[in-house]
């Protein structure tokens, strides 16, 4: 669905980052409006802003940069749902470093 921005292959991508099966977490579950809605609030309208500007031109390095971070943003959103659907409480650290990942990774595209 999303595979244009995020990359082929981004549902497994994800599975393997977060390490559950896909009885677990479904295609449709990571493509759901509101997990990606999520992770596009987490990504934020002020870090896109130096591209929205011209400051910071895209490119390759770039848009691989926004791409993982996105990813990573898309894996923190779905943690609570992990937790909600498997009773495990290590999603919590998960969902953490996910989103201290994206922060990462986002900060670097200023």
């Amino acid at each position: 669905m999303h595979e244009e921005f995020l990359g082929p292959n981004y549902h497994d991508l994800i599975r393997s980052w977060l390490k559950v099966p896909k009885v677990i977490l479904t295609d449709d579950m990571i493509d759901s409006d509101l997990n990606i809605g999520a992770a596009q609030m987490m990504m934020g309208t002020e870090l896109l802003k130096p591209f929205l500007s011209g400051e910071v031109e895209m490119n390759e390095r770039t848009d691989r940069t926004a791409q993982k971070a996105f990813l990573h943003f898309l894996c923190a959103s779905l943690c609570p749902a992990l937790i909600s659907r498997t009773r495990n409480k290590r999603f919590n650290q998960d969902a953490d470093r996910h989103l201290k990942e994206g922060r990462i990774l986002a900060l670097a595209l200023r």
